[in-house]
């Protein structure tokens, strides 16, 4: 269900509603946490002050287009980064997608290959570097407020990613055009997420708002 906050924010940024809905290469999803696994990345991830009518703990990146039930993507989950069907995955759950604007097909070819070679290395995920945004989150509700010391930034020389430092990852092919405003291994999903926010219309577009994907079946 769309939160009020997106209503607000999104305003008229919207793209007109396709029937049926086709995603394209490039377009970033967003998954609502269910489970216990995803409701404690949810928590980790979420700062003091945070996103918690957001509300999302997984993120990824459409790598072949065409309707839901055939379109390919690629994340980093459960044993690292794969390439699998966003049907098979998660076509039973919520979700946002969001899509980039004015970005060069050869710059989004680019962005695309790095997310598809990522799950060519089988590049591991990042059990360590979500253990240090637990730590992190716990110190920062202790003391009511975001340390500037994080025991995140160990996790920099680390080649293992969670969801989000992945599409951080791979959306920096020039840096700074496409990047999330926050260095890779700090990005969060949300952190993701707020940023697509804030640049609707001139970066990014929302193509289907919170909900289930319709033609994920088949």
């Amino acid at each position: 269900m769309l939160k009020e906050s997106y209503k607000i924010r999104m305003g008229k940024d919207y793209l007109p509603s396709q029937e049926p809905l086709i995603l394209y290469p490039g377009d970033i999803f967003f998954t609502e946490p269910t489970g216990t696994f995803g409701r404690m990345v949810l928590w980790a991830t979420n700062p003091p002050s945070g996103h918690e009518d957001q509300g999302t703990a997984h993120t990824g990146i459409v790598v072949e287009g065409g309707l839901a039930k055939d379109a390919i993507i690629v994340d980093s989950y459960a044993f690292g980064v794969r390439r699998t069907k966003l049907s098979k995955s998660f076509g039973h759950k919520a979700m946002l997608l969001a899509r980039p604007l004015n970005i060069p097909t050869n710059d989004l070819a680019n962005i695309i290959s790095r997310a598809e070679q990522a799950a060519d290395d089988r590049v591991r995920y990042g059990y360590i570097h979500l253990f240090y945004f637990l730590i992190d989150a716990l110190r920062d509700k202790l003391f009511k407020r975001p340390l500037k010391k994080r025991l995140t930034n160990l996790a920099k020389s680390s080649e293992a990613m969670v969801c989000s430092r992945f599409v951080s990852w791979a959306f920096r092919i020039r840096d700074p055009d496409y990047s999330f405003g926050v260095e890779d291994h700090l990005a969060t999903p949300n952190d993701i997420l707020d940023f697509v926010l804030d640049n609707l219309g001139t970066r990014y577009t929302i193509v289907h708002p919170w909900g289930k994907l319709p033609n994920t079946e088949g």
